[in-house]
């Protein structure tokens, strides 16, 4: 058997500690240091976005003091340097321009964009977070009629317009130079220094819905559900993964771990309410998928996870009888 296959046949899921409320939903995670951290847009009994933060060492979940945010979906989470921005959403069927920072266990609020953000694709510099879009800004009222993009600087707390994206924008990476973004049939590169778009190779699937793309440090992966393909920068060409061992379905997460890129949950295409818990995983080496073992979890949507270095961390989601769901999992192959 081959080495990454072998690492996957013995993976092992171990359940979190359990947390004491009723359930969260429209759930982002990142990884900051030792932490896991997530951010609910909704609880089940919460009108403010909610933060908790799993200690992957002490293997137990610390308190973080509510965020100064209206509950929301579609929100932007990003870690930043030991911050943890979180910006835009939508609520009572509004798209929102607000947000927050979260830095040393204290919120501050961010200043008010100057774009909406709902399901909005960013990414991080290592400087500033970039939301490439087209969205219609109002910075003026001579502007309002134009569309841009956006990017923030957390250590100034100030927001810059961009050159707009040249389509609407479903999910994006950062190479380290620029930022790599696809659309339902086309992708393009951004360059944040000189604020300029260049076209990039169509991709050979479609990125409708809720598309996910990861950098491998080399090379972008996207899978929409159904397919993936593979980017390669510097040939500017496309390749299609096989086909995954998975039913068609969205609102499922895609972590890179280091080696292989994850998928698991969502709901299936064909069902409105079928719930998964099944997952895969993706070598590029091999260029082949492997099921992941079956989870200890309910079957689920809107759930987060974190990427750890062999494995992730899967937590909360929706549903069970239209219930939002507290605990989660560790997939580690160590």
């Amino acid at each position: 058997m081959h080495l990454a296959a072998f690492a996957v046949a013995l993976a092992v899921w171990h359940p979190l500690p359990p947390v004491p409320d009723r359930g969260y939903s429209s759930v982002e995670g990142v990884r900051v240091g030792r932490l896991a951290l997530f951010v609910a847009g909704a609880t089940y009994d919460a009108t403010r976005v909610k933060a908790r933060a799993y200690d992957l060492r002490a293997d137990r979940w610390r308190r973080l003091p509510r965020a100064p945010l209206r509950w929301r979906s579609g929100q932007v989470t990003l870690a930043a340097r030991g911050r943890v921005i979180v910006w835009g959403g939508a609520s009572d069927r509004r798209r929102l321009r607000d947000g927050a920072v979260l830095a040393d266990g204290r919120w501050r609020r961010m200043a008010r964009a100057p774009v909406y953000g709902f399901d909005r694709a960013a990414v991080w510099t290592g400087r500033e977070m970039i939301v490439p879009a087209r969205a219609t800004a109002r910075p003026a009222a001579a502007s309002r009629r134009r569309t841009y993009g956006a990017a923030y600087d957390p250590l100034a707390d100030r927001w810059r317009l961009i050159r707009p994206a040249p389509f609407r924008v479903r999910a994006a990476v950062w190479t380290g130079r620029r930022v790599l973004v696809l659309g339902a049939r086309v992708a393009a590169a951004y360059d944040a220094e000189r604020d300029r778009w260049r076209a990039l190779a169509p991709p050979p699937i479609r990125a409708m819905d809720t598309p996910r793309a990861a950098w491998t440090g080399s090379r972008m992966l996207a899978f929409n559900g159904a397919r993936g393909a593979i980017y390669d920068p510097r040939r500017d060409r496309w390749h299609l993964m096989g086909r995954p061992p998975l039913a068609h379905r969205h609102d499922f997460t895609a972590v890179w771990d280091g080696r292989r890129l994850l998928i698991w949950g969502g709901v299936r295409n064909d069902c409105g309410d079928c719930f998964l818990a099944d997952g895969a995983a993706f070598d590029p080496a091999t260029r082949r998928w492997r099921r992941l073992r079956q989870a200890p979890l309910a079957p689920r949507d809107r759930h987060a996870a974190v990427p750890l270095r062999g494995g992730m961390v899967v937590w909360a989601g929706c549903c069970r009888g239209a219930r939002q769901l507290p605990d989660g999992a560790i997939l580690s192959t160590r």
